[in-house]
């Protein structure tokens, strides 16, 4: 092979290889991988938790009085339905949205956290 030949492969090599540097992120594998990664963490952690719904009548309002049917027995939780003081639903804003405020007494003799789910 020729000098001029090499020459010629060696910078058509690295105009690719140029090209294949210069893609936009969406186009390299490397973060599309990346995404799928998140993506199954994300739903396994999310949805990988049990989680029961109210029963909603066909006007879609939910019923109030199932709230033993809404506490999660998933891991580490504990029924605190006993610790609730007051729920307030609220009245609906101009765009319809609802701000609820509930009231929980802690009854135990140490620190607890509470998360509470409003559907």
């Amino acid at each position: 092979m020729s000098e001029d030949a090499k020459s010629a492969k060696a910078d058509a090599k690295a105009a690719k290889a140029k090209a294949k540097a210069m893609r936009p992120w969406f186009k390299k594998k490397r973060f599309w991988a990346l995404g799928l990664i998140a993506v199954v963490v994300i739903y396994s952690a999310v949805g990988g938790s049990s989680s029961s719904s109210t029963l909603t009548d066909s006007a879609g309002s939910s019923d109030s009085n199932e709230t033993s049917d809404t506490i999660s027995q998933g891991l580490g939780s504990n029924d605190a339905s006993g610790d609730i003081v007051s729920i307030d639903c609220g009245t609906p804003d101009a765009l319809g949205f609802r701000y609820p405020k509930v009231t929980i007494k802690n009854n135990s003799s140490k620190p607890s956290t509470y998360l509470i789910t409003i559907v």
